[in-house]
């Protein structure tokens, strides 16, 4: 992607859509999460406490072993020593191999190479994600009420290979005020289209910003939970013009939205096409974007 045009501009004014709150809490998450590899071990965290407890799970699980109940990206059949329940029906044998470990209090885990545990190429877990409910071994039903999780799904971007460092310049004049030095100044990223090399993005029309932003707190704040769900929010969707030059616009503190006194440290932008799927639907470049009063060597 050598010859891809891909820079911040800094504008005197814009008019964003309504920010929506940051997503910060999620039921089931993967560690490591940023640099996952679906050929590599990672930890499955489900947050029964964030679940909606339809079902009562949080005090089920208060005196009752927890299993994983999972389907995506491929479900085994019984018989399978990976099949979900090990006994016909399955749905109130959860298998052993697919008992949890308890963390905390209503939090639990489940350590699997995705690749290895599901049987699959990396490519179907990025296109399929990982889904999955949490369970007792009996998990009720057939006349009785059912005992689960509401249906969990894991979402998990495509890897891209190239990441840029830049950092807002010092601002101009005696008070060093200009427009570069807040994280309330609206500015653009320009793709220019024309000099793309990735042979998949040829044919693309419309590209949307999946932006993610630390803050001074440490925490990571997004609009969009992934990359995938960015068509949900039309602020981040980049403008085409006459010369296929994409131009994507934010005032990063609303769309970051932030407890008070929190500002933004540092951004990353990845350029993906709608309805992501896996690599073949990004640009392989992901910018990042730090403030000139952090780290930013």
């Amino acid at each position: 992607m050598n010859k891809i045009l891909l820079t911040f501009i800094i504008i005197a004014s814009s008019i964003l859509g309504k920010a929506q709150k940051a997503y910060l809490a999620e039921v089931g998450s993967l560690v490591p999460m940023e640099n996952f590899m679906p050929d590599k071990p990672c930890k499955i965290v489900v947050n029964l406490n964030l679940t909606i407890n339809e079902f009562g799970m949080i005090d089920i699980a208060k005196t009752e072993d927890m299993y994983m109940w999972t389907w995506s990206p491929y479900e085994f059949p019984l018989g399978n020593p990976k099949a979900n329940g090990d006994v016909d029906p399955m749905w109130k044998n959860s298998n052993p191999l697919l008992k949890m470990t308890k963390e905390a209090e209503g939090i639990y885990s489940y350590i699997l190479t995705p690749t290895e545990f599901y049987e699959v190429k990396s490519d179907k877990v990025y296109a399929n994600d990982i889904k999955l409910l949490v369970k007792p071994k009996d998990g009720g039903g057939f006349g009785a009420p059912d005992k689960k999780t509401e249906d969990l799904i894991i979402e998990i971007d495509p890897p891209v290979t190239v990441v840029k460092l830049s950092c807002f310049p010092e601002g101009a004049g005696p008070k060093k005020d200009t427009i570069l030095m807040s994280d309330a100044d609206p500015f653009s990223i320009i793709y220019d289209h024309k000099a793309e090399t990735k042979s998949s993005l040829d044919t693309v029309n419309d590209f949307y910003l999946f932006p993610k932003a630390k803050g001074t707190d440490g925490i990571e704040y997004k609009l969009a939970a992934n990359a995938k769900q960015v068509v949900n929010f039309p602020e981040l969707r980049m403008v085409r013009d006459a010369n296929d030059v994409f131009t994507g616009t934010m005032i990063p503190e609303k769309i970051f939205i932030m407890p008070a006194g929190v500002k933004v440290l540092e951004m990353t932008f990845q350029i993906v096409k709608p309805y992501l799927v896996n690599s073949d639907d990004s640009v392989d470049e992901i910018l990042k974007y730090t403030y000139k009063d952090s780290n930013c060597d």
